[in-house]
């Protein structure tokens, strides 16, 4: 055990846009060692990481501690807001619906993570809002969550 020591420069909060990839399209991912993992995830032929913009200040990541018999796992979760119901979102979450994922982010402070892997991945949903007037936001509310046994590791490449 180590002094946790006082921080002393900028803590934003928030996550920068980030990107997301199906598990099936995953071909390997080495396992993280003092909490990093410091080579690329390897993807399967024609497969490639998806952008995903959300308005600005709704992207938020949490990991809650959760106790069991067999041992201390967390509950990770990505929410981000895209903004406006339409069609072309309506086809993109539809065709993430029913898969698994591991996610790539960088949070507002430069930190990047790796979160899920192809053993223990992220289940996608989303709820659609139109606000109830017009000062309201509309749009979508998508949620990348699942059960990880330690917490997300850095991500150096």
């Amino acid at each position: 055990m180590e002094d946790i020591n006082k921080h002393c420069d900028d803590n934003l909060g928030g996550v920068q846009p980030f990107k997301f990839i199906p598990v099936t399209d995953i071909d390997s991912m080495v396992e993280p060692v003092n909490s990093k993992v410091l080579e690329p995830v390897t993807l399967k032929a024609l497969a490639r990481w998806f952008n995903c913009y959300a308005t600005e200040g709704t992207i938020k990541y949490s990991e809650d501690k959760q106790e069991s018999p067999h041992g201390d796992y967390y509950k990770a979760k990505l929410t981000a807001f895209i903004p406006k119901d339409r069609a072309e979102v309506i086809e993109q979450l539809k065709q993430m619906n029913n898969k698994l994922f591991v996610i790539d982010y960088t949070d507002n402070n430069g930190l990047r993570k790796l979160v899920g892997n192809i053993e223990n991945p992220l289940r996608f949903s989303d709820t659609v809002d139109t606000g109830d007037n017009a000062a309201k936001r509309n749009g979508y509310t998508i949620e990348f969550s699942g059960d990880i046994l330690q917490k997300a590791p850095t991500y150096f490449i």
